[in-house]
């Protein structure tokens, strides 16, 4: 066993070399296919795994096809709301295959070299956490270029809607792994992966949102996995007790969804309350570059120190009223920036205003505020 342990700890070790150097070299697609294939052939000889233990594969199979669909139901739905986004890969016929075909054989090669370390390695729980994290960083270094990240708010995205994302990713599909075997891992891969190439639109959700769902819905299976997994094993082995472990389950995946919900119902901006990201230093320290602020838009009356939201110039200002005064009868409100020195050179109507200011969430506005820094470069 402590042969076996050492075989595949420096086989991931190797892995692990071979992640870094081209996350750093950034080689092409056709090389890095070739690279890949040639280290699925030596973990096929290397590495003998025993695979027979697939007690679960269709349960597995039946659930990841359901949730596959539910997913893109559910966010096209939510794309009615949010509006919808015109693909940026190519249409050509040529480039859908070409972009198909290399996909395949990169995820085929991942998940067969991850069916082979697991397996060989199932029982120990550092071969396990080492797995998840080296194939996560197989996967960044195809999507993220590292060489862009060069502050700690560029740092900060990539870990909220990028790392995390991925992390969640990769420990559902060793679960899958563990529980099966890789033609599940394969199915889920393709069918999250796949149509962004041969699809036409995608719902408009923002980048926020969308790592906020990548990064629950595999929390969202892995429960549901476990708890089918744990139901049949319950059967085998005559009524074990684990209800302790399905409460916590449950309270987790209806945790999840609650979050899911309530971060849709502030964004969408048909309720009371909207959710907005901070993108300026104009009102430090009460509210910082990055913060997300949650707003009242219930119309009320305002008055001086107030913070309110509201329209001026296309864009949506959060500031201090510092001043209400009339200007024809009409009551216009001065505003200032706690951070700046002079007040605001225009007169807020009304009509201008979104909302009032009702509390902060720190940091939680810095994934789009960066994106949205980026964009506008």
């Amino acid at each position: 066993m402590k042969f076996q342990f050492k075989k595949v700890l420096l086989i991931e070790l190797f892995l692990y070399a071979f992640t870094f150097l081209n996350i750093y070299f950034q080689p092409r697609t056709n090389f890095y296919i070739i690279e890949l294939t040639l280290l699925s052939l030596i973990l096929f000889f290397v590495l003998k795994p025993d695979t027979r233990d697939s007690r679960f594969q269709k349960d597995i199979f039946l659930l990841l096809i359901i949730f596959a669909i539910l997913y893109y139901v559910v966010t096209y739905f939510m794309g009615f709301f949010f509006g919808f986004v015109y693909s940026t890969y190519s249409r050509r016929i040529g480039g859908i295959i070409f972009n198909v075909a290399s996909n395949s054989v990169i995820l085929l090669n991942v998940e067969f070299m991850r069916e082979r370390i697991i397996k060989s390695g199932k029982y120990y729980k550092s071969i396990i956490i080492l797995s998840i994290l080296l194939f996560s960083f197989m996967e960044l270094g195809n999507i993220t270029n590292f060489r862009n990240i060069n502050d700690k708010f560029m740092f900060l995205q990539f870990m909220l809607s990028i790392f995390i994302p991925v992390i969640t990713k990769n420990i559902l599909l060793t679960y899958v792994v563990i529980e099966s075997n890789k033609k599940n891992t394969i199915l889920y891969q393709l069918a999250m992966v796949i149509p962004r190439y041969t699809l036409g639109i995608f719902p408009d959700l923002g980048d926020y949102i969308s790592a906020i769902i990548q990064t629950l819905l595999p929390i969202i299976i892995i429960y549901v996995l476990y708890r089918n997994t744990i139901t049949k094993r319950e059967k085998i082995e005559n009524g074990r007790n684990i209800m302790v472990e399905k409460k916590i389950a449950k309270i987790i995946t209806i945790g999840s969804f609650i979050f899911i919900f309530l971060l849709i119902y502030l964004v969408s901006g048909y309720g009371r309350f909207h959710i907005m990201s901070i993108g300026s230093q104009s009102m430090q320290y009460r509210i910082n570059k990055g913060d997300a602020v949650i707003i009242d838009t219930k119309k009320q009356d305002y008055k001086e120190k107030d913070i309110i939201a509201f329209k001026m110039d296309g864009k949506i200002i959060v500031h201090r009223i510092f001043k209400i005064t009339k200007n024809k009868k009409e009551i216009v409100y001065i505003t200032k920036g706690d951070f700046n020195k002079d007040v605001d050179g225009w007169e807020v109507k009304n009509s201008n205003i979104v909302g009032k200011f009702k509390f902060r969430l720190l940091f939680v506005g810095y994934p789009s505020v960066i994106l949205s820094e980026l964009l506008s470069k």
